[in-house]
């Protein structure tokens, strides 16, 4: 985590690497660590577990580094989420880290009216207060 913080770009490739550690707590610290240091190399394993679709136990961390590193390609895959009511508390995070897309705040604004869930409705209002304050 310390290499993530000061955005080691050497570790990548070993961070990639650890990405098919068997051990889940590896794995989330390294997708995590991948999401802080923004290096696209990530992309392409990252978007590998992705693929794998929504059963994998991967799938949320993946799309959640490849939200930090703004991959826009995953957009339409939060949208989804949020559509289909799949995790929508990550799905709120993940769209704020896409901020200057349009689409993004009509997104949060629905969920802060509609989702029946109220700590959802506040978290997608924080998100929206914290995107208007940039």
């Amino acid at each position: 985590e310390a290499l993530a913080d000061r955005k080691e770009e050497k570790a990548v490739s070993r961070f990639i690497e650890l990405l098919n550690s068997p051990i889940e707590s590896v794995r989330n610290r390294v997708m995590l660590s991948l999401g802080k240091i923004g290096d696209d190399r990530a992309i392409e394993p990252l978007m590998g577990i992705v693929n794998k679709g929504r059963d994998n136990i991967d799938y949320l961390k993946a799309l959640g580094a490849l939200s930090k590193l703004k991959y826009s390609k995953i957009y339409d895959e939060i949208l989804n989420m949020v559509k289909d009511n799949f995790h929508t508390s990550y799905a709120v995070d993940m769209l704020e880290e896409f901020y200057e897309n349009p689409n993004t705040l009509e997104t949060l604004q629905k969920i802060a009216r509609e989702d029946p869930k109220e700590y959802i409705r506040e978290k997608a209002k924080n998100a929206i207060e914290r995107i208007n304050n940039k």
